[in-house]
């Protein structure tokens, strides 16, 4: 994918953290289809200018939703936006909303329409990937917060997040579980051990 959306600048913070690129299995990537030039132009400059605002997330899930067959590519890129160290609270937020979205109408879409079941399954099971490496990133967000309300605001947004995937059967709650405690004890782990917690295993639990 273009690195287009990358950061100009690092932080010590996720210096540790692995690249999505390099996250998402072989035999799930090789089954999608590539974006063109101008998809992924179109994916960018959606993900630059979202905002947690309802219609811009619709937006952007309609869009994604239309490009199912490109499922992996998209997760890549917008896991890989949402791992960038210095995006704004508001952009990052914006962007994991996105992606409750995407699972949500995925599992919704594969009751509806069973025929494209394996395409929409590949936004779970790729996201089953990439998802402990953005929890971590938001907790080395978390840590980088000066003020108390903010940070306890996206520890509520965080929380509601899983609670919803937990209630909906997005994944499974074993899974959830792990994810909370990527997000909430990345403050405290060792960069080795943050690295270990972001490898799933290598099934996907997953009700879909």
């Amino acid at each position: 994918a273009s690195r287009r959306l990358a950061s100009s600048s690092s932080s010590s913070s996720s210096d540790h953290l692995q690249s999505p690129m390099d996250l998402i299995p072989a035999h799930l990537a090789s089954q999608g289809e590539p974006l063109t030039d101008q998809d992924r132009t179109e994916l960018e400059e959606l993900l630059r200018n979202l905002s947690a605002s309802r219609g811009s997330i619709n937006a952007a899930m309609t869009w994604v939703i239309d490009h199912e067959i490109n499922a992996p590519e998209i997760v890549q890129t917008l896991s890989e936006a949402l791992t960038l160290p210095d995006t704004k609270l508001a952009t990052k937020l914006g962007r994991l909303f996105l992606v409750s979205d995407i699972l949500s109408n995925a599992r919704k879409l594969s009751f509806t329409a069973p025929a494209d079941f394996s395409k929409l399954f590949l936004f779970s099971a790729c996201f089953y990937s990439t998802l402990p490496q953005i929890m971590i990133s938001f907790g080395n967000k978390l840590k980088s917060i000066p003020g108390r309300i903010t940070a306890q605001a996206l520890k509520d947004h965080i929380h509601k997040i899983l609670l919803h995937w937990r209630k909906n059967s997005i994944y499974m709650p074993s899974f959830i579980d792990s994810l909370i405690h990527n997000f909430s004890y990345a403050e405290e782990m060792r960069p080795e051990a943050q690295a270990h917690a972001a490898t799933p295993a290598a099934s996907i639990h997953t009700t879909l």
